[in-house]
């Protein structure tokens, strides 16, 4: 087993291609394409989401971005139960909630220049309006709209994650995110088996993890 360096013709060590690379001046990048449309998949302790946004680049670092997307969302201490036969129940829930944030913020991307353009990190935050949609849990979910009641408030989040890929038009990444949705008021939630007492929501985010697959141009 040769445990010595290989070398080329010129006497010099060979090296590995590094994925870390710095990237060379002059060199072909995605950084090209400064707009991006996206769509969106949420996963989160409160259920599943979908949105979309739109991304414009200003900069190799810097890009702003407005962000749409629809979730669920739920009390923390909520129970669910499911019996031999698949379906579900969830004991002594009050109301079901959908939460449709409108964010607006900025994206820094990270290691611009150790890193190669086809894997791409960064970190992002965002503030801007929500709303908070509360319907009847007793009653079945489509059924139950109609009984519904809108409610407004505002919030932000903070979150990093990772695009990928070396095509210039592709946008394909995840991230996790942390969304702070306070409605201080609260809206009734959950019902006390034993007396009967309702707690009120009062914080709609939580922790998600969002799967991005768009197009730039």
């Amino acid at each position: 087993m040769n445990v010595f360096p290989q070398t080329n013709k010129e006497g010099m060590n060979a090296q590995p291609k590094n994925f870390f690379t710095p990237i060379s001046k002059g060199t072909p990048t995605v950084e090209s394409k400064v707009n991006s449309f996206a769509l969106e998949i949420l996963i989160s302790t409160n259920g599943f989401g979908v949105g979309g946004f739109y991304r414009k680049q200003y900069s190799t670092k810097v890009s702003g971005f407005i962000d749409l997307f629809i979730s669920e969302a739920s009390d923390e201490s909520e129970l669910v139960y499911t019996d031999y036969l698949g379906n579900t129940y969830y004991p002594g829930k009050v109301n079901r909630f959908l939460i449709a944030p409108l964010l607006v913020g900025v994206e820094y991307r990270l290691f611009e220049e150790e890193i190669r353009s086809n894997f791409r990190p960064f970190v992002s935050a965002g503030i801007g309006p929500s709303v908070i949609y509360s319907s009847p849990a007793q009653i079945e979910f489509f059924s139950s709209l109609k009984y519904g009641k809108s409610h407004f408030t505002g919030g932000g989040f903070l979150g990093m994650g990772i695009y990928w890929g070396a095509s210039a038009e592709s946008l394909i990444g995840v991230n996790v995110r942390y969304l702070y949705l306070p409605y201080p008021k609260g809206i009734e939630s959950l019902e006390s088996p034993i007396d009967g007492k309702r707690t009120k929501l009062k914080q709609m985010g939580g922790l998600y993890i969002t799967l991005t697959f768009g197009r730039s141009y």
